[in-house]
């Protein structure tokens, strides 16, 4: 019998392509997540009972906890931490950072108590959410990985007080503690690219025990559109979490201070409602706004797009990048996007220094200005990110494990 591992998430993240490595390698013993979509299985199969325009409208939002080439015999779903923790986000318990650390905490103990009774020698983690599992892996005599998809969180507190980032919820104590731990009994650190790298290492973090796996995007869904956009009507595109962190505040006064004629922006992502209430209550008509969309239709957003501008203030590395190359949209993001190993200066798009607004508006106005340098940087982009696909982080995961577990033989 080969190794065995088990991994745990309490939501989803890329956790999904980690066990399906792992099913490929067939050493996947367990894969826990809080919420996991089994179409066949009660009570999903209940659905099939509704009518169709309910039975659609409620399906549509747990297809982000759905992917068909994973074996469900392997999932292990707890709900409850999740759905208690959304109730407190809702009655505002707490502050979001703290909410979310209580689900990973509770999860995480229930976690720990499953892992006494199955058969691994490997366990993965993710931040904030398997200090218990560690513990109990290590008492077992259990070899651990966490699985860090962002920079270190010192990195985050230190560019907090430094840049003055008041809109950004402070790290509390008990939640560096419990991450300091983490790291501390991690065997090896999983992270997506240099940059979060070099944060840790910064932060003292052996660099022995650090891999980089780059993160991937899916071609199957994502390829290079067949026209450029001959309208015209300009479009700026940003997709994921419309918050502070991913310099929306920096964008949409870029935008506006430009003030174009025949040009829009369109975000695409939950947010934060204040910093888009205003732009939404005033019905700005140059501002769109699209909450939620399926993984599956966001191709004809990026297709659609002149430009992508993820200015981010830190990522791990933004797979949206990678998905608007990949549709042959040229690109506007910052070197801590996570995307340097990638993204080429003036080739695929361009860099911006973060919580620059100027520098922003000076590479929005480009494109505008050079229309054909939008199709000249989109075709390199499409053809730049070809190799950074699920399939090659998935092998990469796979042959990283491998040999790490020869090695410390």
């Amino acid at each position: 019998m080969g190794l065995k591992v088990v991994i745990s998430h309490p939501g989803r993240q890329h956790s999904h392509q980690t066990a399906y490595a792992l099913q490929e390698g067939d050493m996947l013993a367990k894969y826990f997540t809080s919420c996991w979509y089994k179409p066949k299985l009660f009570p999903f199969n209940l659905l099939m009972c509704l009518p169709d325009c309910l039975k659609e409208k409620i399906r549509r939002p747990l297809h982000s906890r759905y992917f068909r080439p994973l074996d469900p015999q392997y999932v292990h779903q707890m709900p409850a931490y999740e759905i208690f923790g959304r109730i407190r986000n809702f009655l505002r318990v707490d502050r979001h950072n703290q909410t979310v650390h209580w689900i990973n905490s509770k999860f995480d103990k229930y976690i720990s108590k499953k892992l006494k009774k199955l058969k691994f020698d490997i366990f993965i983690g993710y931040e904030d959410a398997t200090l218990d599992s560690f513990t109990t892996a290590k008492k077992l005599g259990k070899f651990c990985i966490l699985d860090l998809a962002i920079s270190h969180f010192s990195f985050e507190s230190k560019f907090i007080s430094r840049c003055g980032e008041s809109d950004l919820e402070p790290i509390s104590e008990d939640i560096i503690h419990r991450k300091t731990l983490e790291i501390e009994l991690a065997d090896l650190i999983f992270v997506p690219s240099r940059f979060v790298k070099r944060t840790l290492v910064e932060s003292n973090v052996p660099e022995s025990k650090i891999r980089i796996i780059p993160y991937g995007y899916d071609n199957s869904i994502f390829q290079p559109k067949e026209t450029y956009n001959d309208t015209k009507t300009f479009t700026v595109l940003f997709v994921g979490s419309a918050i502070h962190r991913k310099g929306v505040p920096f964008l949409l006064k870029a935008f506006k201070e430009l003030q174009l004629e025949h040009a829009k922006m369109v975000i695409v992502g939950g947010a934060d409602f204040k910093l888009i209430a205003a732009d939404i209550s005033n019905r700005n008509p140059s501002i769109i706004f699209n909450p939620f969309i399926p993984q599956s239709e966001l191709a004809e957003y990026y297709h659609s797009a002149d430009i992508f501008v993820l200015p981010s203030l830190f990522e791990g590395m933004a797979q949206v990048v990678l998905e608007a190359m990949a549709c042959g949209t040229p690109v506007i993001i910052t070197s801590n996007t996570g995307l340097e190993d990638i993204v080429r200066e003036g080739t695929e798009g361009f860099y911006v220094p973060i919580r620059d607004v100027d520098a922003i508006k000076q590479k929005i106005l480009f494109f505008y200005h050079n229309r054909s340098e939008i199709e000249r940087m989109g075709k390199n982009a499409a053809l730049r990110v070809q190799e950074f696909t699920w399939q090659r982080y998935r092998q990469c995961l796979l042959t990283t494990i491998i040999s790490d577990q020869k090695m410390s033989r």
